[in-house]
């Protein structure tokens, strides 16, 4: 497949991402008892919009981002983020947390009590089970060699996506993370359940 061909084929999956996103957002508004999960369901509880985990809006809002590079794409990626991913940082300035959160308030979710930490994400929203679409916030654990704190969203059933993977924004193994970092939250924002 030639370049151009592939561009035109990126582009138009971006597109439909972005016309799904906007259905959603769409739906959600007419009224709290609307279920994404199908075309046709309603959700049981009036005050939860039920959706499917990769139909959720920031699962939605991530891909667009798909395969950025703090290195390739640093402008386009400190625009979004309101900081340079690459500035140097006593800490480490890791920008999972930032990226997430921002993905977040695109979609209109109340962050407050988040910031630039994995773990503010550990009390976010309401817990959740291990489902696509839910944010899985993990700390070092105790006697491995990386020192993993990171928060992303699983999809795929078993990738976790976020910001600041290999410096991108992509999918990696979830059972490296599993592995080699202490899995302490599942967390789904307020407002979803994630079917």
């Amino acid at each position: 497949m030639r370049a151009n061909e592939f561009q035109i084929k990126q582009l138009k999956l971006l597109e439909s991402i972005d016309m799904r996103l906007k259905e959603i957002v769409e739906q959600s508004s007419v009224g709290p008892t609307i279920a994404l999960a199908g075309e046709n369901s309603f959700a049981e509880d009036a005050d939860l919009i039920q959706i499917s985990g990769m139909e959720a809006p920031w699962v939605l809002k991530m891909l667009q981002w798909d395969g950025k590079s703090e290195v390739y794409d640093e402008e386009e990626l400190k625009g979004f983020l309101g900081f340079n991913p690459n500035d140097d940082d006593p800490d480490g300035l890791s920008w999972c947390a930032g990226f997430l959160k921002r993905i977040l308030e695109e979609c209109g979710i109340d962050t407050q009590g988040l910031d630039l930490s994995a773990m503010s994400f550990a009390n976010f929203g309401s817990d959740c089970e291990e489902v696509n679409g839910a944010i899985m916030v993990f700390q070092p654990k105790q006697g491995s060699r990386y020192r993993v704190s990171h928060v992303g969203v699983k999809v795929d059933d078993d990738k976790l996506f976020g910001g600041n993977q290999g410096d991108s924004v992509k999918r990696s193994n979830l059972a490296w993370y599993k592995q080699n970092a202490e899995l302490v939250a599942c967390r789904c924002p307020n407002g979803y359940e994630l079917v």
